[in-house]
């Protein structure tokens, strides 16, 4: 952990470092005197052999530094690239800011001199390219302050141990991605037999004190100001809204009834008769996958779904492209105490300003 902090602070400062070492460079190096008698010579030799010496340059530096994909190298990866990316920075962008701040007035005071043979001071130049590379530290220094201070992303809970929970959320709840996930379903019976729901399929207030959450501390008063679009399918508020943080780990106390390795995902399915809205679970779920980063067939898909009712699936087919595994409902876990180690709530099929169902239209008449 102290090792992804420092990195976290000096990889950075090493971006930096970079583009400080490449605006030192001169612009321009035409003052020292050429071996070549002809322009021919010079773009043949001078340019080719440069351009091929730069080229073959990182491939010679591979050979002495031992890097792999290794995820013991990676850390020292990182430092490497962000210096690269800083020298990169610096040469093809902020070192062509100088001349372009040039004068009209300094552009013939650099002709004159250079008519008579003379040199030019270049500190005028370098101090329009210190300055911005001292701008960029000072954003630096400003997002670092104030990551500390409120923290980066809806981050919901912090890890308490080495296999601590997590549950990190969009604004509003309305994607999610959870580490060590519990949930109480022994009461399934109850609240999927309730009477008076709206909506029989996303019941919601059905989980008490304790029934969800992880061992974690939980921010409660951050997860409590994303009800803002508490709704069925717009939503996963409603789900979470009870997430407590336990002091125990229930993974390592025995507190689990079945858990469950396999990374899963959550769904709440809109009209699976009709192809246009269940299309929209298909076309979120695509987008989730890319937020979460993983495209894996072999995880578990399971429905959320807070009754026993049949869901009619007409393009049950569909699902083979996201996974290899059977379909689950929740009611599958009915009277079990179920561990998630890995776990997804996805972008829902209506949720505000959303894809291809809630898009915002605006009128351009």
């Amino acid at each position: 952990m102290i090792v992804s902090q420092l990195l976290h602070t000096t990889v950075p400062l090493l971006f930096l470092a970079g583009t400080a070492f490449s605006l030192s460079l001169p612009p321009s190096l035409s003052f020292l005197s050429s071996p070549f008698s002809s322009q021919t010579e010079l773009w043949t030799y001078a340019a080719l052999s440069s351009t091929l010496l730069v080229s073959a340059a990182p491939f010679f530096i591979l050979f002495f530094i031992p890097i792999n994909s290794a995820s013991e190298h990676s850390d020292f990866l990182k430092v490497l690239l962000s210096f690269a990316s800083g020298g990169l920075l610096g040469d093809a962008f902020l070192h062509l800011m100088p001349p372009g701040c040039i004068t009209t007035k300094t552009v013939i005071i650099m002709a004159t001199i250079r008519h008579h043979g003379g040199g030019h001071d270049h500190t005028q130049e370098m101090m329009v390219g210190l300055w911005v590379l001292a701008g960029i530290i000072a954003f630096l220094i400003v997002e670092k302050f104030v990551r500390t201070v409120k923290g980066g992303g809806h981050q919901y809970v912090h890890f308490n141990s080495e296999n601590g929970s997590s549950l990190i959320c969009s604004s509003n709840a309305r994607y999610c991605k959870a580490k060590n996930f519990y949930l109480d379903l022994r009461r399934f019976d109850e609240f999927a037999t309730r009477q008076g729901d709206t909506y029989r399929s996303f019941r919601e207030n059905i989980f008490e004190p304790g029934e969800v959450g992880g061992h974690c501390r939980l921010d409660k008063p951050l997860l409590r100001e994303q009800g803002g679009h508490k709704s069925p399918l717009q939503s996963w508020y409603a789900e979470l809204e009870e997430y407590n943080g336990f002091d125990s780990d229930p993974f390592e106390t025995g507190g689990c009834d079945l858990i469950i390795d396999k990374p899963s995902v959550f769904i709440k399915l809109d009209a699976g008769i009709n192809l246009y809205h269940h299309y929209c679970d298909f076309f979120n779920l695509y987008a989730s996958q890319h937020i979460n980063g993983s495209f894996d067939d072999d995880i578990n898909i399971i429905f959320w779904d807070t009754s026993y009712s049949i869901y009619r699936d007409l393009f049950i087919e569909t699902w083979s492209a996201f996974t290899s595994n059977p379909l689950m409902k929740l009611a599958d876990f009915a009277g079990k105490r179920v561990c998630f180690k890995d776990l997804m709530f996805p972008l829902l099929a209506r949720m505000r300003g959303g894809l291809y169902y809630n898009t915002y239209i605006v009128s351009v008449i």
